[in-house]
This record gives structure tokens, C-alpha cells and sequence, in this order.
């Protein structure tokens, strides 16, 4: 009888694994195939900010812009996910720049004057019926030639 529950208990914890890793790996798919491609001509930094997100959440990214470089930055989303909305602060929390969110594809290019780090947070916004998707945060630098 113990046996058979820790077998049953260890079954489970396998399939959420299996279920997790497919979820993140359709979503590092989604930033790949959808979001990357319109991060040109800037060059992609590497780093894939994504993750699954319902209606109703937020979350919040921590990430160093150096002075005088060119950024691009994309918010990606599927259409069933409505509007987010999109706050880039200083550590402060002062509001730097702010925007409403309703493409597939939202780009965001800027050049900072000095070195700093900023908070780039994301409110997904509550509808009736719970949705969820990946949501995706690409940054592309611009080449100095």
C-alpha cells in the first residue's frame, strides 16, 4: 500500500515536470519564432524574458542600460492576452516611461544619458474570462560600426 502511494505521488511529480518543461519550451519557442525577428537590424542581447502569465498578474524585470547605447525593447504577446500595461521605472520607482500595450509586437527604442538600472514592469490586465500566454521581454543593443 506505501509502495503503491509513493509510486502514484512520484507519477505525479513526473507528469507536472513534463507539463512544466513543455509549457516554458512552447514559450522560449513563441519568443523565438514571434518576438526575436522584429528585434532587427538591433542585435539581440541573448536573454529570453518570458514566461506564461494569466489575466490579472504582473510581474517585474530588474535590468542595467548603459549611457549613449541604442536599445530596442519588445514586449511580445499572443492575441488572446488583451492589453498590458507596460511601466519602465528608475530604482527609485519614478516613472520614466509608460505605455499601453494592445499588438502582438510592441517595440520600444531609447538611448539613456547616463548608466542606470531600470524596472520594466508589466500589469496584465483583468477581463471577465481568465486567459493565459507567454509573454515575452527581448532587448536588442544597436551595433556601433
Amino acid at each position: 500500500m506505501k509502495l503503491t502511494k509513493t509510486l502514484y505521488s512520484i507519477s505525479l511529480l513526473i507528469l507536472f515536470a513534463i507539463v512544466t518543461l513543455n509549457t516554458l519550451a512552447q514559450c522560449k519557442d513563441f519568443s523565438v519564432n514571434t518576438c526575436k525577428p522584429s528585434i532587427s537590424p538591433y542585435i539581440h542581447d541573448g536573454i529570453y524574458n518570458a514566461h506564461v502569465f494569466s489575466t490579472g498578474e504582473s510581474a517585474e524585470l530588474f535590468k542595467t542600460f548603459f549611457a549613449k547605447q541604442s536599445y530596442r525593447m519588445l514586449i511580445c504577446k499572443p492575441d488572446n492576452i488583451p492589453i498590458i500595461d507596460m511601466i519602465v521605472m528608475d530604482t527609485q520607482r519614478n516613472i520614466i516611461y509608460e505605455l499601453e500595450l494592445n499588438k502582438e509586437v510592441n517595440i520600444w527604442d531609447f538611448i539613456l544619458e547616463s548608466s542606470q538600472q531600470l524596472i520594466v514592469a508589466l500589469y496584465i490586465k483583468k477581463q471577465d474570462q481568465t486567459e493565459s500566454g507567454c509573454v515575452a521581454i527581448l532587448i536588442g543593443l544597436e551595433e556601433n560600426l
